[in-house]
């Protein structure tokens, strides 16, 4: 377990900025901040899940094989369901409180 949470973890640092960039060619200059969060965590969310479920899968079984490949299509679209709802309705929230507390500190 400790490797998978090694292995989200420099997965997250090494989508964030690719997703940063695509968001930014995908939505305007005049698109509205909730707009542009929604784009950047579905980009975020595809990228990490696509990983995820391919490596998460070897992690999980220990073994390095071609099955995460062949199941891919049939096991992404519930990672990535799971994944959107667990950041849209749990984790940006809670985030975003935190930062405005903290605003409001300031």
């Amino acid at each position: 377990m400790p490797f998978l949470l090694v292995a989200i973890v420099a997965f997250v640092l090494l989508t964030h900025m690719p997703a940063e960039k695509v968001a930014a060619k995908i939505t305007e200059e005049t698109d509205s901040f909730n707009a542009k969060i929604t784009i950047t965590i579905l980009i975020n969310v595809a990228m990490m899940s696509v990983l995820m479920t391919i490596v998460g899968a070897m992690i999980a079984t220990k073994t390095i094989s071609l099955a995460p490949f062949q199941q891919f299509f049939y096991k992404w679209p519930r990672n990535f369901t799971i994944a959107l709802l667990t950041e849209m309705l749990i984790a940006q929230p809670i985030a975003r409180y935190v930062i405005y507390r903290r605003h409001l500190k300031k």
